[in-house]
Parts: C-alpha cells; structure tokens; sequence
C-alpha cells in the first residue's frame, strides 16, 4: 500500500463546547455502556468547527459502539498507529477497534476522556491533538493515558480521518 502523507498532519478534533458528554446508546440491556467526553475544546474558525463536527460523529459513535457510524468518519485509506503497532486500511482499523476497544482483550473500557483538543486545519487536511485517557473495569480496573493525533483530510465536502495515532500507557498518579 503506498501512502501519501499530506504536509499538515491533523491532530484530533474536538472544539467547541468546554465539555461535551455523549450517552452511549446499549445494543441490548446486557450491553455494557462506554462513556465518552469531550473536555475544554476550541475553535478557532468555521473550518476547525466543521473538523470538531466530524470528531464529535466519531466519539459519538464510539460512545454508541456503533461501528457503522465510526465506519463512516474513517477515509477508506485511514491508517492506525497504536503503541508502535500499524493498522492499515477502514475493516482493519475497525476490526482492531472492535477488539481493543470495545472488547474484552485488554479488559473493558469503561470510559474515555478526551482534553483540551487543538485543530489545525491547512487546506483538505486538518490535525487534532490531544491527551486522553481510558479507564478499564473488571477484575484488574486500571487507568491508561496517551497523548494522540489524528489527521482528517476533506473529500467531497466531509472530513474523515485519514490517520489514528495514539501511545497508551499506564496513568501515573501526579504526587
């Protein structure tokens, strides 16, 4: 797969409101729910709002486990680094978020948080950079946290992320 990596890398988005919360919507009343939140976003003009629109849909649809709707903010090329590991192309980035999100493979993520999002949008490609953190329930609840980018680029009239980056570790309590 050959991959051209546009000059502006977007870093994720999520302006606007100073904190957003999206119920997550259960699939069945066994479905264990994902809270997602948006804390202290900006915009700085139409562009970025439009790129913080875009990054709400996905968190939204996260927060919903709904894979249709994540499905249709990743560009068909998207590619997903995660601590180290490349994924590449929309069924496998799903397929790995599925299985390392919504899943139960590292235990099951309860709730992510999203902070202070920065958007830079540079023509068709915009970047939203941010620190997150993932807490995970079960027999082992823990707390990571990763400072993330992802890159959208604009097709058509929509953004779509064209880039996932993310380097999950262990939360260290701050003394």
């Amino acid at each position: 797969m050959n991959i051209k990596l546009t000059p502006a890398l977007l870093i994720l988005i999520m302006a606007g409101i100073a904190q957003t919360t999206f119920a997550p919507l259960s699939c069945s009343a066994a479905a264990e729910q994902l809270k997602v939140e948006i804390v202290g976003a900006d915009v700085a003009d139409k562009e970025s709002e439009q790129v913080l629109s875009a990054f709400k849909k996905l968190m939204q649809g996260l927060g919903q486990k709904d894979l249709n709707a994540i499905g249709d903010c990743l560009s068909p090329e998207v590619i997903l680094f995660h601590n180290h590991d490349l994924v590449a192309g929309k069924q496998a980035v799903l397929d790995h978020i599925t299985k390392k999100v919504l899943g139960k493979d590292e235990g099951t993520v309860s709730s992510i948080v999203v902070y202070h999002p920065f958007i830079k949008v540079k023509g068709e490609t915009a970047m939203v950079s941010f620190r997150a953190t993932k807490e995970f329930t079960g027999s082992k609840p823990s707390k990571q946290e990763s400072w993330c980018w992802e890159v959208f680029e604009r097709k058509d009239n929509q953004w779509k992320v064209l880039q996932f980056h993310s380097n999950w570790a262990p939360l260290k309590a701050s003394k």
